[in-house]
């Protein structure tokens, strides 16, 4: 076959959560984090008045960026909107990495950016969280040294919680180091470094609505970050992306806060409530997202008595330091009880 493709393909594999196209509707998808609440109802209000369906969407989305400078307390034009968190990521290592640049994460951590990061460059460092089981420790000294770092926080898959104040010191004392932190989790925290994008021109940060307000079916997500940076990312974006139900479906999500909430605090309640019921012999990390990492007596055969149960959840245990360990998304406290009469069986 004589047709060339980027050699930084060769060692890259597909990125594969598995499949669920065939599941019946009586299985527990708890593996991949989505909200197991229906978004607002304004959302389907929303749904039912649509008809420009012959029309492309605002490129710029807007009245949807208008709600989100509300939402975060920025300027609009700090703002970017994608489809999905994961277009703003891919557009992120795409415009500031090339194959000479230095790139840092701290696995575990979310593992759908490598495929972005190595496709783009020779020099993508891994530093291992020390002890992500227990302290949850990040070694910081490597960012000096690098051009990009990535940090997830709250992290996938511990839920662990970097401080603000750690975050501000990192990008200050790093000033020629741009740093991508994704708060996908970010409605479950409550804290977040967006506000530092104002005077760091060093800072990106991610969300999406695929987690906390339920919208992963839509895809739509958005990237904060001083103009002088997302000046960059726009040479690139593709406007047309961002569909204009999407659109519609973020702006009454945001005008709905009170519900959204209100579903936070019940999944709160049900992760609280799983940690304090599991058996001894399992151990709960703490986290701060909608979902709780568990070191099991043996993961295989919990993940294996799940399946029996008609319930999914995520093998973690080949990430390094999280051997026999599983991810379990938290919804209602009477799923969460289902999934307590497997463990407990």
């Amino acid at each position: 076959m004589s047709i060339k493709v980027r050699k930084s393909l060769d060692a890259l594999k597909p990125y594969n959560v598995g499949g669920r196209a065939n599941l019946s509707q009586d299985w527990e998808c708890f593996d991949w984090n989505e909200s197991e609440f229906p978004p607002s109802n304004k959302i389907f209000e929303v749904m039912k008045t649509f008809y420009r369906y012959e029309r492309y969407p605002d490129i710029n989305a807007s009245k949807l960026k208008d709600e989100l400078s509300k939402y975060v307390d920025l300027p609009s034009d700090f703002i970017e909107v994608y489809n999905g968190s994961d277009d703003g990521l891919k557009d992120i290592f795409t415009v500031f990495v090339d194959r000479e640049t230095k790139v840092l994460s701290y696995p575990p951590s979310y593992t759908q950016v490598d495929t972005f990061i190595s496709v783009n460059t020779n020099n993508y460092k891994k530093v291992q969280i020390i002890e992500p089981l227990g302290k949850h420790l990040y070694d910081f000294s490597h960012c000096s040294s690098s051009d990009v770092v990535y940090l997830v926080n709250p992290n996938n898959p511990t839920g662990k919680l970097i401080d603000v104040d750690v975050i501000e010191n990192l990008i200050s004392s790093c000033p020629d180091t741009l740093f991508v932190v994704d708060e996908a989790y970010y409605e479950f925290a409550k804290k977040s470094c967006c506000h530092l994008v104002i005077s760091h021109k060093n800072l990106i940060v991610t969300r999406t609505f695929s987690k906390a307000f339920g919208l992963a079916a839509a895809r739509l997500g958005y990237v904060m970050a001083h103009p002088d940076l997302l000046h960059h990312l726009r040479k690139i974006r593709n406007g047309k992306t961002v569909n204009a139900l999407a659109q519609l479906c973020g702006i009454a999500s945001l005008q709905d806060l009170d519900y959204l909430n209100a579903r936070i605090d019940e999944m709160n309640d049900a992760k609280k409530f799983f940690i304090d019921n599991l058996p001894s012999q399992y151990t709960a990390i703490e986290s701060f997202a909608n979902f709780v990492l568990v070191k099991t007596p043996d993961s295989t055969k919990v993940l294996n008595k799940m399946k029996e149960n008609k319930i999914l959840i995520r093998d973690r245990s080949s990430f390094t330091n999280l051997g026999d360990c599983v991810r379990i998304t938290i919804g209602s406290k009477k799923q969460i009880i289902r999934v307590l009469d497997v463990i407990n069986f």
